[in-house]
């Protein structure tokens, strides 16, 4: 399925477990990362970002303003259930607790990394390394000396986007995920709207009212023209 002619693969929360518990069996290579209303109204706008985020071997739907466009576009052939890349990642902690995955966290602050073992403690933390002061080839050695099943890296799109197509063919951790401020997911400190805002998708308001400043524009703005721009889309393709 594709939205602006970016693909983006149709799954659940346990297919995308699946797809990362198969790669690091098995070894395999794969990176995932997420497109939201905002990404997609940036790729709209930059065809290179469309290259860019298609060179991923997963691109799952994050968030109720993408599942209602796939459902405009293509009706019964849109997404069948509407997944966030928070809920992905509260999903990927008590699998890693299980399978005793190795994860390496390279991105957002000091404060927040070393917040994730105090919140999973059980959790296998190959290594952390935040996403302002580092050099890549020291990065990169530091996450194939540590022997990393997953590597999540969250640097805010396209950052960390650009940063994973140019670096993944030299990575040896079989798993590398995209999260933006999801990594504050697995520090317990992400702002999250209550679990009845969630189901209902209208965490973004939520989210708005936590950070009016810095979110205004993406939503208050960005979701009318994501909606404008899904129709002109479907319109010219009709």
């Amino acid at each position: 399925m594709q939205i602006f002619g970016l693909e983006i693969k149709e799954s659940n929360y346990e297919l995308l477990l699946s797809a990362i518990g198969e790669a690091i069996i098995k070894r395999d290579r794969i990176a995932l990362t997420y497109a939201n209303q905002h990404i997609l109204n940036n790729v709209y706008k930059e065809a290179g970002l469309r290259d860019l985020y298609g060179k991923f071997d997963i691109v799952h739907a994050d968030g109720i303003g993408v599942y209602f466009a796939s459902k405009f576009l293509y009706g019964k052939g849109g997404l069948k259930v509407r997944i966030t890349g928070s809920d992905l990642y509260e999903q990927i902690i008590p699998r890693a607790l299980n399978e005793r995955w190795r994860i390496y966290f390279f991105g957002d602050t000091d404060e927040t990394l070393e917040g994730i073992s105090k919140k999973i403690p059980g959790l296998k933390i190959a290594g952390i390394n935040n996403g302002y002061q580092f050099k890549d080839e020291e990065i990169i050695r530091k996450i194939n000396d540590s022997g990393a099943d997953i590597v999540i890296v969250g640097m805010g799109s396209p950052k960390q986007e650009h940063w994973i197509i140019r670096h993944k063919d030299y990575l040896a951790a079989p798993v590398i995920i995209a999260v933006g401020d999801g990594i504050k997911v697995f520090a317990g400190n992400k702002k999250r709207g209550p679990v009845w805002i969630r189901k209902t998708g209208f965490e973004w308001a939520a989210r708005l009212t936590a950070e009016p400043l810095r979110m205004w524009r993406r939503y208050l703005i960005g979701i009318p023209l994501f909606f404008l721009r899904v129709f002109l889309f479907k319109v010219i393709r009709s």
